[in-house]
Parts: structure tokens; C-alpha cells; sequence
């Protein structure tokens, strides 16, 4: 039995390119509005999202330093 999210699922999988509507969060597609809002509402999603706010922002001089580049 394919379920709705299973079957949004499927198509992200079969058609990622052709999606319109993308969490870049989770870097997922989605094949309607409404699947990516209740993706949205997901606790997976809402952790992700509070990863990518506690994360510190690279600057310049990391990407330097990740060049072996000195200054």
C-alpha cells in the first residue's frame, strides 16, 4: 500500500530535478505545496533547521586556513 508521504517520497526519488517545491534545509523535493508544508511541520525537519542555526557561519579566513593558504 503506497501512503501519501510514500508516494511523495517516489517521486522525489523518480523526478528530483523536476521538483518545484524544495526544503533547503533537507534538501528534499517535494511534489505539491502541500506536501512540503507538512514536511515543514515534521520533527525532522524543525531539527534540521536548529542544526543549521546553532552551526557557526565559515568565514574568510576558514577558507584560508582549509586552502593552506597563510596570511
Amino acid at each position: 500500500m503506497i501512503t501519501s508521504m510514500n508516494q511523495n517520497f517516489l517521486w522525489m526519488k523518480i523526478k528530483k530535478d523536476a521538483g518545484q517545491f524544495k526544503c533547503f534545509a533537507c534538501d528534499i523535493y517535494f511534489i505539491n505545496n502541500d506536501a512540503k508544508i507538512q514536511h515543514e511541520k515534521s520533527k525532522k525537519h524543525k531539527r534540521r533547521v536548529k542544526q543549521l542555526n546553532q552551526e557557526k557561519a565559515h568565514t574568510y579566513k576558514d577558507a584560508l586556513r582549509a586552502a593552506e593558504i597563510t596570511f
